[in-house]
């Protein structure tokens, strides 16, 4: 599979009323390496910035283009997955906001 800024490059836009990714596991790296490498999950070991900076730019796309998504996270990509969303959210100073529910 191509590297994460590669494959935002091929999506010239945005094909559905919404977009998940899922960020897994280093490039090029098996799952159990992965699993090896980064048990017991409790700190950043390996950070990816060029991912990392590929997934900001996705996300920009997304909030110009008023676009709601998912970003999955996993503890096996750099080693602390809510360490690794932190880290993006202080790179971004964004501040998240919930949009409430509808009341029906």
């Amino acid at each position: 599979m191509p590297l994460l800024p590669e494959q935002i490059a091929r999506q010239a836009s945005f094909t559905a009323d919404y977009f998940v990714m899922r960020l897994l596991t280093p490039p090029r790296m098996a799952y159990q390496d992965a699993v090896e490498a980064f048990f017991p999950y409790r700190r950043i070991l390996k950070p990816l910035p060029v991912l990392r900076e590929a997934l900001i730019a996705h996300l920009n796309r997304a909030i110009k283009s008023n676009l709601p998504g998912y970003v999955f996270v996993n503890n096996r990509l750099e080693g602390a997955a809510p360490l690794t969303i932190e880290q993006v959210l202080v790179l971004t100073a964004w501040r998240v906001k919930v949009k409430p529910e509808e009341s029906g």
